[in-house]
């Protein structure tokens, strides 16, 4: 993209740019001067603010990583946390120290990136063991994005991989995280559970009832 309204404007009111029907888009930045002056607190009550006084049906805010204070605030503003890791360990410890210093929301849900479907089912297992020992929670893994050439193309020109790579792999769980993610009845805790709401979403059937019922429950 190539922004033509960014974040700190946003925040003071300007319209967000649009892209296409139904989807607005604001951009952050590097090296804003004016970012090192904001207090946590004061970001945090304003973006929650400007939020509510927007009519979307969701709003999707992508933070720096890392457990920058301002950056905290931000997660904290918003009513779900979706953590985008792999299962290595510096990225998993990186998850559990922002949790442990973002008091809110409390709904913390992740994406496996670059984790192919033959060892999902391992990286989620390290993923939420790591996270029951250290805080005693069970986080929801909602399923994984392949490693994928589209992606990196779809980088390499500035273009969304739906757009640019819409058959890849990497499109494809994209797609089907956005349908699972604005309408969840509950947690989707596993790769088998992701596919039946997808499926009950298709069908029409309750996700609820199409899920096992002997997969683990996140709290």
């Amino acid at each position: 993209m190539n922004p033509t309204v960014d974040f700190l404007q946003w925040l003071g009111g300007a319209n967000a740019q649009t892209i296409n029907e139904g989807h607005d888009f604001v951009g952050g930045a590097s090296g804003w001067q004016e970012w090192g002056h904001r207090q946590p607190e004061a970001l945090q009550s304003q973006l929650k603010e400007r939020i509510a006084s927007l009519d979307y049906d969701m709003v999707v805010l992508d933070t720096a990583s890392g457990v920058h204070p301002l950056s905290v605030a931000i997660v904290g503003a918003a009513d779900t946390a979706l953590l985008v890791l792999t299962s290595e360990p510096t990225c998993v410890v990186d998850s559990l120290v922002l949790r442990q210093a973002a008091s809110v929301p409390e709904n913390w849900r992740a994406v496996l990136n670059m984790t192919s479907n033959r060892m999902f089912g391992p990286a989620r297992l390290k993923v939420k063991q790591a996270w029951a020992h250290a805080l005693n929670e069970e986080l929801a893994v909602m399923g994984n994005i392949p490693p994928d050439p589209g992606m990196l193309e779809a980088v390499q020109f500035r273009q969304g991989v739906l757009e640019r790579a819409p058959k890849s792999a990497s499109a494809q769980a994209l797609t089907h995280l956005a349908s699972v993610l604005p309408s969840e009845p509950r947690r989707a805790d596993s790769q088998a559970d992701l596919i039946a709401h997808i499926r009950g979403a298709k069908s029409g059937v309750p996700a609820a009832e199409t899920a096992p019922t002997d997969l683990p429950q996140a709290a």
